[in-house]
């Protein structure tokens, strides 16, 4: 069973938003403060018969309405007894009211407007996960409260298989065993082991069995020392089990089904707020591949867990997940969820299921979805065609005096002209804010409004000419020594990097020309050295050979205001205000 759609309505800051999620996971992204949890929370509100008060209503004297589309499995048919959609067997749309403050949701079938048990709706497991709230300290054999439930079951299952009761285990051979029995357990999260996480003997403590058998890290330190993001990764998958564990027995049978192999699957839904929370790249990464692999049933050591404790064999559940990371972005547009705001500073949500595009540029867009990730987390994109583009535009803004960071404005990486309508086109249909500026080549200028060209010819005419125009060439030989520290003015341009600079940049002045290899000693290009034709050529030749990073990040930290050329000054300033 998995949410397909939910239409929300007079919520928070949510009103009259339709959401659309994506089967086995969906990502919400989005900035700070647009609603991502509250939309978490309102599902869990609906599916675990929480109530509403005051402050849930965007209007009190208005009601709160969820409708929500569900799609089930063929094993999981008559679950809402024999209400379904006419058009689908396999879907039903389930409308849930709360008329006023302090009252739970009432549920009806859309389609017939027929009221629908609110126990069949707690058939649904919806489980919460937040970050902010994760507590360490349940993190403990000596806990029956939290995950500590996790570990202690352990604990208490190993006293009835072995008949021993807590002053056996005063004997070192019969804890070596425990420690090797709770070992096997923790083994089945394939995650904690990668980290060293284990179970030892703490020495130094004394009395109940779950003092003494505490966790340890790869360095047999006490869990409590061990790192936060360790720490976190290993509350974030216990979690679950706990939560399996707080269901009710009735429901949770309500909740397992049989496939055609019969085997007893758990439905669920796993929603999880900001795990990256505490976890450098790698680890929020990985935490995430193996969220996935639990909730597709995948992960083989989770379920023999889920066999031992509940006599269930896998879960088959959708994932959702509220991110600010783009480390843990999937590659598939189509799974992202955007919450942004419109003209109107209004809510809007943009979801990939809707966004179409070209078969040819779906393939590249994929490939460059890694450049791309960050600008969801933003207001406003610039897409450029380059490295030098990207590394020089930070550089130039903080000159000109703007915060991109504080203004929550990205650059993006296009890797190529022809590659930038097909980025901005994605971005737009997201909803950012979105400019770009490419060569202009040998076309018309472009000067204003979203997508723009360079005044000159390219990204080095450009400069050249601004050079010139403010008499700042002498900054080309600094920008030369500083890209190259080991030749600097030495730097020799090949005879035949001359005549294709030539046909490109200057064709009617080098007509018949033979080249010659030439560096940039002597005093041709001494302090403000002369505008002519073959110092222009020379300045073409070596700059369209350094474009890259290197020379991107130094041009951008070198150029004063006045030498930034107009082109981008302009869109830097259109984007900000």
């Amino acid at each position: 069973m998995f949410i397909k759609r939910v239409t929300i309505k007079n919520y928070r800051n949510i009103d009259s938003c339709s959401i659309e999620f994506a089967w086995p996971s969906t990502y919400v992204l989005g900035e700070n403060n647009l609603g991502k949890t509250n939309l978490l929370k309102l599902l869990r509100s609906v599916f675990n018969q929480s109530m509403l008060y005051e402050n849930d209503f965007a209007d009190e004297h208005s009601k709160v309405s969820v409708l929500t589309e569900l799609i089930l499995e063929e094993y999981e048919v008559g679950v809402f007894n024999d209400i379904a959609d006419s058009s689908n067997h396999l879907q039903i749309t389930i409308e849930g009211v709360v008329d006023e403050p302090e009252s739970e949701f009432k549920f009806f079938h859309k389609e017939t407007g027929e009221e629908i048990s609110g126990s069949l709706v707690r058939r649904i497991c919806f489980f919460l996960f937040e970050s902010l709230n994760a507590d360490s300290r349940a993190l403990d054999y000596s806990k029956d409260r939290g995950v500590g439930k996790v570990l202690t079951k352990s604990l208490t299952k190993y006293q009835e298989d072995s008949g021993l009761n807590t002053l056996d285990f005063f004997d070192s051979n019969q804890l070596e065993g425990l420690v090797h029995y709770l070992n096997n357990t923790l083994g089945k999260f394939s995650i904690l082991s990668r980290y060293g996480i284990h179970a030892g003997i703490d020495e130094g403590e004394s009395g109940a069995l779950g003092s003494i058998v505490t966790l340890t890290d790869s360095n047999n330190l006490h869990f409590k020392h061990a790192s936060s993001g360790v720490q976190y990764v290993a509350l974030a998958v216990m979690q679950i089990i706990e939560s399996i564990m707080k269901i009710p027995e009735r429901k949770l049978e309500q909740c397992v089904f049989q496939d055609d192999d019969s085997n007893k699957i758990l439905s669920a839904i796993l929603a999880f707020d900001e795990p990256e929370i505490h976890l450098h790249p790698y680890m929020q990464r990985t935490l995430t591949k193996y969220l996935h692999a639990i909730a597709c049933g995948k992960d083989s050591g989770f379920n023999s867990l889920l066999k031992e404790y509940f006599d269930i064999d896998s879960m088959r559940a959708q994932l959702i997940v509220v991110t600010h990371s783009p480390s843990i972005v999937p590659q598939d547009y189509k799974k992202l969820v955007r919450f942004c705001l419109d003209d109107d500073s209004a809510l809007s949500v943009k979801m990939g299921c809707d966004v179409s595009v070209k078969t040819s540029e779906d393939t590249h867009l994929v490939a460059l979805f890694d450049t791309i990730k960050e600008a969801f987390f933003s207001k406003a994109a610039i897409v450029v065609e380059g490295e030098s583009e990207l590394m020089s535009f930070p550089g130039f803004a903080e000159t000109l005096g703007f915060d991109l960071d504080a203004q929550g404005i990205v650059i993006v990486n296009a890797h190529g002209k022809e590659s930038v309508p097909a980025v901005c086109d994605l971005l737009e249909k997201f909803g950012l804010d979105t400019y770009s500026i490419v060569d202009r080549d040998k076309k018309s200028e472009v000067a204003s409004g979203r997508r723009r060209t360079t005044s000159q010819q390219d990204f080095e005419a450009e400069f050249i000419d601004t050079m010139f125009a403010n008499s700042s060439q002498n900054l080309f030989i600094k920008l030369l020594e500083q890209c190259d520290l080991n030749l600097g003015r030495r730097k020799t341009i090949p005879a035949s990097q001359l005549k294709k600079s030539a046909g490109k940049y200057l064709p009617n002045e080098f007509v018949g020309k033979k080249f010659v290899d030439t560096d940039f000693t002597g005093s041709r290009f001494d302090d403000l050295f002369a505008d002519e034709p073959f110092s222009r050529l020379m300045m073409y030749s070596w700059m369209s050979n350094q474009k890259g990073v290197l020379f991107g990040k130094m041009i951008g930290l070198l150029l004063p205001p006045e030498v930034i050329p107009a082109c981008y000054k302009m869109l830097l300033k259109d984007v900000v205000s």
